[in-house]
């Protein structure tokens, strides 16, 4: 059987979950608990797409001022008004979510190497296609429908303090755990700096302990005002699953993970030596 949201979860802040099985494209619940996402009409007169924000958090590399170098974090959050689901967002909703968002930024800013900067959060539109919407240039499935340029942007000014680097593409973790393992998620955190590390190479784990009680405390207040931090999921397998998963708890260990996307774009020193 599937999972049930944990008890602690407020009525509204539901998993919202359907899954459409790939042949004749079935709707099933996966819990009691769920509530159907629409995905994007695909007939006028259908009921409008479920929507969500997806929070970009751009972090800037000041001192190679490449921006092929900077780093985005992303956060995807529902707005529920009154225990329904809206897809409506206004200044004040924007607000609520960056000023939460904001100390969180603050705390790793704290961990982060010198000469990298959170310096941008930017809000999107997010829906899902219909499960049963194939791309005719692809023959594919494709997940979410194209988001656009940004609902929202607003500047901010977080600046690391670290002194001393580590190589780009090493973050640090928070896992946002989920109803379904599978559907768990993760938030690589960029640029920590060196002097976050403890003997052995691990993070130390106060620093773990400060990081990830500020990431607790900050999206149970998102939470508590009906903004819930979700994961999104297109498939389970290949059975087409377009789900919306309530975050239920957080976790933090103190291994360092690889981004490599995040590697700096251009070697500025390279050097060949032929063999004879």
């Amino acid at each position: 059987m599937a999972p049930k949201p944990p008890a602690t979860l407020p009525a509204w802040a539901k998993v919202l979950w359907y899954v459409a099985e790939y042949t004749g494209y079935q709707l099933l619940a996966r819990t009691t608990y769920a509530d159907e996402i629409q995905g994007l009409p695909l007939a006028p007169g259908t009921t409008p797409p479920t929507e969500w924000r997806r929070f970009s958090i751009k972090c800037e590399d000041t001192v190679s001022a490449d921006t092929a170098n900077d780093a985005y974090v992303s956060i995807d959050i529902v707005n529920y008004t009154n225990g329904v689901v809206d897809t409506t967002w206004t200044t004040a909703d924007y607000g609520s979510v960056v000023s939460s968002i904001e100390p969180i930024l603050a705390a790793w800013a704290t961990n982060m190497s010198v000469g990298h900067s959170f310096t941008e959060i930017s809000a999107y539109r997010m829906a899902y296609h219909d499960p049963g919407y194939v791309d005719p240039k692809t023959g594919k499935y494709p997940c979410f429908v194209n988001s656009g340029p940004p609902d929202f942007t607003t500047p901010v000014t977080h600046v690391g303090v670290g002194t001393a680097l580590q190589a780009a593409q090493v973050s640090a973790t928070t896992t946002e755990i989920t109803g379904a393992r599978a559907g768990w998620g993760r938030t690589y955190w960029p640029f920590p700096a060196s002097t976050v590390l403890a003997s052995g190479g691990g993070i130390a784990n106060a620093t773990v302990d400060a990081f990830l009680q500020v990431v607790h405390d900050k999206y149970g207040e998102l939470m508590a005002n009906q903004f819930p931090v979700v994961v999104p999921s297109c498939f389970s397998g290949k059975t087409i699953n377009r789900a919306l998963q309530t975050v239920s708890a957080v976790r933090m260990d103190n291994v360092p993970d690889i981004q490599r996307r995040r590697r700096l774009n251009k070697a500025t020193y390279s050097k060949t030596l032929p063999l004879s």
